[in-house]
């Protein structure tokens, strides 16, 4: 199973280590990057990922506002809530 992968930090350093991270997993794909709530947008968008990997302070922004839609555009838990991964995720985080 793959899940492509998009990062979202406003720090350079930190999408740098988590895309090396990342790279030593075989089941995740990095298909996009951003740096701000607005690049998220268009990047998630654009390439309709399996996962997320959101900062929570982007700026002067919150990552949440992807969540809750308030960022504009569509609605990021819409984007994910018929994809294998959300119910993945969920598994995955009530185990950790």
């Amino acid at each position: 199973m793959e899940f492509r992968v998009v990062l979202v930090d406003d720090e350079p350093p930190a999408r740098n280590k988590l895309r090396h991270l990342l790279s030593g997993q075989r089941d995740f794909t990095v298909v996009g990057e951003a740096g701000s709530v607005e690049e998220a947008q268009v990047v998630v968008g654009q390439v309709e990922p399996d996962v997320v990997f959101l900062d929570i302070q982007l700026g002067e922004r919150s990552g949440f506002e992807l969540v809750a839609g308030d960022g504009g555009g569509r609605d990021l838990s819409q984007r994910t809530a018929n994809r294998r991964w959300r119910r993945f995720g969920c598994k995955r985080l009530t185990t950790c």
